[in-house]
């Protein structure tokens, strides 16, 4: 028999190569137990960055949201990627989810309302802004001519809270409204903002008690399915308006003061969602994806 033919013990000889960033190879360094060492990198508006661990080596994760209309990038943790399972939002997602209605379940989470001859609220499946079902507001045809739904809310940190869902107007609308009644123990801090359908306008109430334009050239296309989006912000800080937007506009109004008028009710906090139709008519607004957020951004 020949002289046995040394080989390598390739079990042992194994070598890990990588490249550096000019392409020229660089072998893979190996602690003392044989775990690999590196540095993890990511690219980040074109700059190349160390991806971050905790103390146990854990990689430090943000789940994020594809930007929202305005361009920003939605960061969340576990709760807020909780609450948006099945989601209703999309439009401006700004600020951390306080509450959600879809109207899937009914009416079980507000209260409604309406003024006037065949005034109703109900959950219909005539339209949907996403899933089966919303809410329909059906506006009186006498009186006040409104239909209305709202929310009660757990009493608020004072950061910038928001309110927002989708809606449809037809023909016959006179007005889509939003509105905060914010109870403090001492006053009460009322906001609230409209689409004027007849006049093509968005306006605020202002401090004094009446309706200012910030907004007066906006037609909002009507029908059962063309749903439109309208969210208001209000910085309950300073008791002041801090952002509106309706569809593709959006207006930063942190100079507009909320109408604060003295009432010593019991604290609390709730919102209302408010249709007003024409005379002598039954005007509809089918109302989707409401969302209440606090802690918005400046």
């Amino acid at each position: 028999m020949g002289l046995p033919i040394e080989v390598p013990d390739w079990t042992r000889a194994i070598q890990l190569v990588g490249q550096d960033p000019s392409g020229n190879p660089i072998l893979v360094a190996l602690d003392a137990t044989g775990n690999i060492i590196a540095v993890l990198k990511a690219t980040y508006a074109g700059v190349l960055k160390n991806v971050a661990c905790d103390s146990e080596g854990r990689m430090i994760m943000i789940p994020t949201d594809p930007a929202d209309v305005w361009g920003n990038a939605i960061s969340m943790g576990n709760a807020e990627l909780a609450v948006r399972l099945g989601y209703p939002g999309g439009y401006d997602d700004r600020g951390r989810t306080l509450f959600t209605d879809s109207f899937e379940e009914g009416l079980v989470r507000g209260f409604g309302g309406g003024a006037g001859t065949g005034a109703a609220y109900k959950v219909s499946s005539t339209s949907s802004r996403m899933r089966g079902l919303a809410l329909k507001l059906t506006a009186g045809s006498t009186f006040l001519r409104l239909a209305s739904y709202g929310y009660f809310l757990p009493y608020p940190t004072l950061s910038k809270v928001g309110l927002q869902c989708a809606f449809t107007v037809e023909a016959n609308t006179e007005y889509f409204r939003v509105a905060f009644w914010f109870y403090d123990g001492t006053h009460l801090n009322y906001a609230t903002i409209r689409y004027d359908h007849v006049n093509q306008k968005v306006q605020y109430y202002d401090s004094a008690g009446a309706w200012q334009d910030l907004i007066t050239s906006i037609n909002l296309v009507g029908g059962a399915v063309a749903y439109h989006y309208l969210k208001m912000v209000i910085d309950l800080a300073t008791m002041k308006y801090h952002r509106v937007s309706v569809d593709g506009y959006s207006w930063v109004a942190g100079n507009l003061s909320l109408q604060v008028t003295t009432d010593p009710s019991t604290t609390q906090f709730f919102c209302k969602l408010f249709h007003y139709g024409a005379a002598a008519t039954n005007a509809v607004s089918y109302v989707d994806n409401v969302i209440i957020t606090q802690n918005e951004p400046a």
